[in-house]
């Protein structure tokens, strides 16, 4: 039993094990990293293309207002987004609310 308790030891204080595990470790990393600038892409062509679609409409609904807010700003913000994001959200705040169906 011994034996089995240093051979373990020895392959977890090997430079080739740790090395290993940093390889594995730093692919993930740059994978989640991916993944991240991918969504906040994704995410921020989202933000834009409704934002203007309502700045050109001149009015958004209360319903629309809140999903844009919830679903595609905050997500945004909360991954990094800059600071593009927020100038459309304050340009779309400051329209006027209309129900969703009144086209006056």
């Amino acid at each position: 039993m011994e034996h089995i308790t240093e051979i373990v030891l020895a392959i977890f204080m090997s430079t080739g094990f740790w090395a290993c595990v940093q390889a594995v470790l730093i692919k993930k990393m740059d994978r989640r990293s991916a993944e991240r600038a991918a969504l906040l892409g994704l995410l921020h062509e989202k933000l834009v293309d409704q934002c203007e679609t309502y700045l050109d409409k001149g009015y958004i609904s209360e319903g629309q207002y809140r999903d844009l807010d919830e679903y595609i700003y905050k997500p945004y913000r909360e991954l990094g987004g800059n600071g593009t994001g927020q100038a459309y959200m304050e340009r779309v705040q400051e329209l006027i609310f209309k129900r969703e169906g009144t086209e006056k």
